[in-house]
């Protein structure tokens, strides 16, 4: 994990930020947790992306299919948020 810079946010939803696990031509995926202790990987699309639709719809896309994988050593999606819409575990 490599520390917060300059510019990224130190709160998203209800995760206080702890540092990046990566980036790639999409995003950034941050570790968070919340105010439980729970950490979670917080997956947030590039600032000049986050507006276009059809990658806030393909967002939701996988976030479904990463809800419907379960199992031990697999990590739970929770939630995904695309233009403050959430997706919660169903």
């Amino acid at each position: 994990m490599n520390p917060l810079g300059t510019g990224d946010p130190v709160r998203l939803g209800p995760y206080r930020l702890l540092g990046v696990l990566g980036e790639g031509g999409m995003g950034k995926v941050y570790v968070g947790q919340d105010t439980a202790g729970t950490l979670a990987a917080v997956k947030v699309p590039r600032p000049e992306l986050a507006h276009d639709a059809e990658l806030a719809r393909r967002f939701v896309r996988e976030a479904r299919a990463a809800q419907a994988v379960r199992g031990k050593g697999v990590a739970a999606v929770p939630e995904a948020r695309a233009e403050g819409a959430a997706v919660d575990r169903q």
